[in-house]
């Protein structure tokens, strides 16, 4: 399938699920992940739909990015919920494996959920037509129908029991048209795009989507996302981008026909300044962000605000920020084939708003 910049659409998506039943699962979830499903004293937090969480290393790396499905438990005798927890297929063994490692003597099972039993589909309409409405009301083809809780311009997330694309009013899309929405509005997910052990959940807008939570207590690689935000300064952040030639764009804006495309840059590439002439480089100086992904002219990257963007970032009294950007600074990456790209880096208004009070 093409990509499409679809304003409708229903994908497949090649994310995983894991199952875990039983009176311990809630405890053992909570006391892993970064988000909260409990309240500090154990009780149940409500919950319509999944929680986006990350889990990390101990030194507080991401390791995988998930979402978290409340189910009614097997055993209508238990108190608490069991749970599907949703991450990057290609990841899902190496989930299980951690799982295990610290699931020590919690009194849970845990599985693999085969793609025949369940399947994962991400929907949108934003013509708001009937057809999710509509799907909503056939439970015996969705487990879960729930809005996505990252952002809820992504649209939704369903759960299907077999693997036959659910009757639903909508177009099927490629999952590279899945992709193409969340690069428009800036939201990394899986570890094509968050590596493994290496990425900063912060750095990834984790905490801005809902997927960090800075009074639940304690969980693996909670120290590091707690220092930064109230003692230290988010200096970096994925951005859309847009990849461009001639003059700068004023909007994001995916052009299929353009001549420029991501499938030339190299994920990791870094991005640099283009300097004006006469202008030298400083050794002192950063890179101001480095390509993560892209489909044809837009990506995402992760970009210095103050050296790319207008915002400066939330910071202590004593440790100011030097802004460099200005709007008529430009910015470049280079291409497999020796190319030269400029790219430019937009804020999505969530964003913004997000580092509004950001350390209240």
């Amino acid at each position: 399938m093409t990509v499409q910049n679809a304003g409708a659409g229903i994908a497949r998506l090649s994310r995983r699920l894991l199952s875990l039943s039983g009176p311990d699962a809630a405890k053992f979830l909570q006391g892993m992940m970064s988000a909260a499903i409990l309240t500090r004293d154990g009780k149940l937090i409500s919950q319509s739909g999944p929680s986006y969480s990350g889990l990390f290393t101990p030194q507080g790396r991401v390791q995988h990015d998930i979402l978290v499905y409340p189910r009614p438990p097997q055993d209508p005798s238990q108190a608490m919920p069991d749970y599907l927890v949703e991450v990057d297929g290609n990841e899902a063994t190496k989930l299980m494996k951690k799982l295990k490692f610290y699931k020590l003597r919690a009194k849970f099972a845990m599985r693999a959920v085969e793609p025949d039993e369940l399947t994962v589909y991400h929907l949108w309409d934003d013509n708001k037509g009937q057809a999710i409405p509509t799907l909503e009301s056939k439970t015996t083809e969705a487990e879960m129908l729930s809005q996505d809780p990252r952002l809820a311009a992504l649209g939704y997330r369903l759960l299907a029991k077999g693997d036959q694309l659910p009757a639903v009013d909508l177009d099927e899309v490629s999952e590279d048209s899945y992709r193409l929405r969340r690069y428009l509005h800036g939201v990394a997910e899986s570890q094509d795009e968050i590596p493994m052990d290496h990425a900063l959940p912060l750095e990834y807008n984790m905490e801005l989507l809902g997927g960090v939570n800075f009074q639940k207590g304690c969980y693996v690689g909670q120290e590091l996302q707690a220092r930064t935000k109230y003692l230290g300064i988010v200096h970096k952040r994925v951005l859309p981008c847009m990849l461009y030639e001639g003059p700068t764009p004023e909007t994001l804006e995916y052009k299929p026909e353009d001549a420029v495309s991501a499938v030339d840059i190299p994920n990791d590439s870094a991005i640099d300044k283009i300097r004006k002439e006469g202008e030298k480089a400083s050794r002192r100086d950063r890179k101001p962000g480095k390509w993560i992904a892209g489909i044809g002219n837009v990506g995402l990257a992760v970009c210095r605000l103050s050296a790319m963007t207008d915002v400066i970032p939330p910071h202590p009294p004593d440790m100011p920020v030097n802004a460099t950007f200005t709007p008529d600074t430009e910015f470049k990456v280079d291409a497999a084939d020796g190319k030269v790209v400029k790219v430019k880096a937009f804020v999505p208004e969530w964003l913004r708003q997000g580092l509004v009070g950001y350390r209240d």
